[in-house]
This record gives C-alpha cells, structure tokens and sequence, in this order.
C-alpha cells in the first residue's frame, strides 16, 4: 500500500477521533498534517491495529491521544507491553513489607493532611523517620487508624 493511501486511511481514523474531543480544536488541515505524521510513526503496525487501538484510546482517553499513547495501544493491541509499562516491571520494586507499608500509610495520611492544611506539609520537611512518626502522631491525633 502507498503511503498516500496509508495517510488517508489514518485520516478516517482521525476524523470521528477529532469529534469525540472537541476541545483539542484540530481543523482538517491540522488533522491532515497529523495523519502523515502517525502514518511515519505508527508504520510498524497494520491499519486494523491501529484502528482498534483509536476506539481503545477513544474509551479510555481523556484527552485527544497523541502518537506516544497511541503506540502504547497499538502495543496493548499487538500483545506487546508498551514501552513505559515494559520500563517499569524491569525496575520493579520488591513488595513492601509491613514496616515500609506502615510508614507509607503514615506519609499518605500526612501528604493528605498536607493539602487541607499547608502547616501539615513540615511533614516532609523533616530528616528522620522517628521525626516525622512523632509528628504525624500528634497532627493526626495519636487514636488515627494509621497508626493501628
């Protein structure tokens, strides 16, 4: 298939896209430059995948997708991890154990307390965690559920 044709077609695909978000304002010569551009970037896919990834994206998506998301769902589609999710199980981290999920709960509350409240984010300002227990303890109020 010709480039032209293949640019067309991302087109159709991009056309009723452009209608469900309004608000990112593409006109037909913005969508016209934006087929040519996904069809160079998405060339590793066939337009079937590409399709089915542009209603996957138009379920999920908030905002009209640009070409990195949808590579993730072409990958999604194609079986394959998208790149940022195929980074993160590479560096995933060990589970928390009780100690370290205690302390999370902790900060979490505090972090909360932090967006009512700006005096509650000194939380985070504090070096050692015997610090920062003693301070959430008694912001929190020592009966928190955090601290069970």
């Amino acid at each position: 298939m010709h480039r032209h044709d293949l640019t067309a077609m991302l087109a159709d695909i991009l056309t009723p896209l452009a209608l469900h978000y309004p608000q990112a304002g593409y006109s037909p010569a913005h969508l016209a430059t934006l087929a040519e551009d996904w069809c160079e970037d998405l060339a590793g896919y066939d337009m079937d995948t590409i399709l089915v990834a542009a209603k996957k994206a138009r379920s999920t998506e908030r905002y009209f997708p640009n070409v990195a998301v949808m590579l993730d769902y072409c990958a999604l589609v194609d079986n394959h991890l998208p790149p940022i999710l195929a980074l993160e199980t590479e560096f995933e981290q060990p589970p928390f154990g009780p100690e370290q999920r205690r302390r999370e709960n902790i900060r979490m509350a505090m972090v909360r307390a932090g967006l009512k409240d700006k005096r509650a984010r000194d939380f985070l300002r504090l070096e050692t965690w015997p610090e920062k227990e003693s301070f959430a303890r008694e912001w929190l109020g020592e009966n928190n559920a955090v601290f069970g």
